[in-house]
């Protein structure tokens, strides 16, 4: 549920996601750190029994990039791939695409989403979503700051494995 500070947030529109672009920029740059050095079994190596390794969640992060851009109007193909990453997949699927195609697809996908967040007016980010995100936001503004929240998420994850693959920190 969403908090009353959450709402007023939502209802804030444009101004307050001013900060997104240097967000999904801090976030490629993070990734493309966080995934340096690995190799083929870095990518495909679970931590665990049921647990996403490092491949399917940079695909599920380039997905999450094409799932916001189509649902704020932007007309992008359907990848054969795509659906490998989506909601419900598991990891150790089929690999229709390479680790070094998905990071080029996360980094031209940010530039295409910044670019795509500028031309959004008040009116389109003050929208009401068709059902409430999981967050509880409601408004077109509110999907675009839960799936940032999505990102740095994930993002996290790729650094736990990092460390998990045997890799030196960042810090």
């Amino acid at each position: 549920m969403s908090s009353e500070s959450e709402r007023e947030s939502e209802r804030a529109g444009a101004s307050s996601l001013a900060d997104v672009p240097a967000r999904l920029e801090h976030n490629r740059r993070f990734l493309k750190m966080l995934v340096a050095g690995f190799d083929e079994e870095d990518w495909f190596r679970a931590p665990a029994d049921g647990l996403s390794d490092a491949f399917w969640i940079l695909g599920h992060l380039v997905w999450g990039r094409l799932v916001l851009l189509r649902r704020l109007g932007e007309e992008l193909p359907e990848e054969a791939w795509e659906s490998d990453f989506s909601i419900g997949s598991q990891a150790g699927g089929p690999r229709r695409i390479d680790a070094g195609e998905l990071q080029d697809r996360f980094r031209s996908l940010g530039r295409l989403l910044a670019d795509h967040l500028e031309s959004l007016g008040e009116e389109r980010l003050a929208s009401s979503l068709e059902k409430p995100m999981p967050d509880g936001a409601t408004t077109v503004a509110g999907l675009v700051r839960f799936m940032c929240f999505h990102e740095s998420y994930h993002i996290g994850q790729l650094g736990l494995l990092r460390r998990l693959n045997g890799k030196s920190g960042l810090a």
